[in-house]
């Protein structure tokens, strides 16, 4: 969980956002599935504003999917932290999420600083990180955009990219075979697990909410396609 955005002025946000509402949802208040092209055709701070009113961090493109079902390979897998649960719903796997983001405390930092918070459709399980993998027991976790747990002691306040609800990532590691992560070097670069052997995709295919979409990234921790 993140509760940093910086600030985005545009003239006309709601029509922005009902607009690309429009263009990239369904009826059903799905994400489209849709080529990275298609993103990059939109002006990107309509897109960042979007992101943020809608509660969306990582945009599932045609391209990104079809690169996680190949990194999947057929093996059983599942999305934690999943939130509107836009990979796992593409991917057609399990979706788990705390709900930590709908706690009234949490809505309130939100609505401080502007911003939606996640509010996971039914289909998303309620389940932390750890507990969704004890449970299903997958062989690939996927990720985007999850924010570690704060560690007491060597992370300052205010300072880490971290938060007390978020997993401590070590032990998604020892629990399954490949944990992937989709997310971006500039919000994410303090997770304690980039010192463990892992492998680094910058694909001009990604698109985010990032403030700089250039450093968009997916990390891969065990076996890789």
């Amino acid at each position: 969980m993140s509760i940093k955005a910086s600030i985005i002025t545009i003239s006309n946000p709601n029509e922005v956002v009902a607009d690309l509402s429009a263009r990239l949802l369904s009826p059903d208040g799905k994400i489209k599935l849709l080529p990275a092209e298609e993103y990059k055709s939109i002006p990107p701070d309509h897109l960042r504003v979007w992101c943020i009113r809608t509660a969306r961090y990582c945009i599932p493109t045609v391209e990104l999917i079809d690169w996680l079902k190949k990194q999947i390979d057929g093996r059983s897998a599942i999305e934690v932290g999943a939130g509107n649960a836009d990979l796992g719903y593409h991917l057609g796997i399990p979706s788990t999420d705390s709900y930590i983001q709908q706690a009234p405390a949490i809505v309130g930092l939100y609505q401080m600083t502007g911003q939606v918070p996640t509010n996971p459709p039914p289909d998303v399980r309620k389940m932390d990180a750890l507990s969704a993998i004890n449970h299903f027991k997958p062989q690939v976790v996927i990720a985007s955009w999850l924010t570690r747990k704060f560690i007491k002691g060597k992370d300052k306040e205010g300072k880490a990219e971290a938060s007390i609800y978020g997993p401590e990532e070590e032990k998604i590691l020892q629990r399954c075979k490949t944990y992937i992560h989709v997310g971006n070097t500039n919000v994410h670069s303090q997770k304690t697990i980039l010192s463990q052997p892992h492998t680094i995709y910058y694909m001009p295919w990604l698109v985010s909410r990032a403030e700089f979409p250039e450093k968009n990234v997916i990390w891969v921790w065990g076996k890789k396609i």
